[in-house]
């Protein structure tokens, strides 16, 4: 698939009002090109996560989800130079790897994910909580909108865009990595966090910000 579509972005939206029940719930944007003319479909990676629906900015998308393959009818043939959009709303208890490491884990008070399966074919992992490529040269740039609740705060690949509070107390927070990667690197973890700031600096005389996240105790 890699050599016949490129993913270039992928924005998560995800909820995780619901990890006390064991369940997360996901909107993924994605942005492609085809690298070859005739594509008519976009083959993805997601288990054991129920897909609800795929749309684009001009409606909904015909798709097939079977075990780990959610293949979306783009509809007429996409070729060179074009650049598509679509996005999969999706949630559900997600996979964890018979081995103890790997995929996506709720309980404990911290929810967070594993990028390596060590007993899952392929051993990449993203597929356990995002549609994706999930092989380990497919690279794209991210963005993570996390939404949590009960004091918990939300840390992703990237740098800090923004954090907002539409009420109560939940809480959004925006991450973005500008750089590709492939997406079993694509990390995210929440849970009630302290954080301890401080810079580090550089031999050009500058400073790197340093957070050190941690459980209270």
């Amino acid at each position: 698939r890699s050599d016949s579509i490129d993913l270039l972005h992928h924005r998560i939206e995800l909820d995780l009002t619901s990890v006390g029940q064991g369940e997360i719930h996901g909107r993924c944007q994605l942005r492609f090109t085809p690298l070859v003319t005739g594509v008519t479909e976009l083959k993805l990676d997601l288990l054991d996560l129920t897909v609800d629906s795929v749309t684009t900015t001009t409606g909904p998308l015909s798709f097939l989800q079977v075990a780990e393959v959610l293949d979306i009818d783009l509809g007429p043939s996409q070729g060179l130079g074009d650049t598509l959009e679509v996005t999969v709303h999706y949630g559900g208890d997600p996979a964890t790897d018979a081995s103890g490491f790997g995929g996506f884990y709720t309980n404990g008070g911290i929810a967070y994910n594993l990028g390596v399966a060590f007993t899952a074919q392929p051993h990449s992992f993203g597929r356990a909580w995002f549609p994706c490529f999930d092989n380990f040269v497919e690279r794209s740039t991210f963005e993570f909108v996390v939404t949590t609740t009960g004091g918990r705060s939300a840390w992703c690949n990237g740098h800090l865009i923004s954090q907002s509070f539409p009420g109560g107390d939940t809480v959004v927070t925006h991450w973005a990595l500008d750089e590709t990667m492939p997406a079993y690197l694509a990390s995210v973890a929440s849970a009630n966090y302290s954080v301890v700031r401080d810079t580090f600096p550089t031999q050009a005389g500058g400073a790197v910000p340093v957070d050190l996240v941690a459980l209270p105790g």
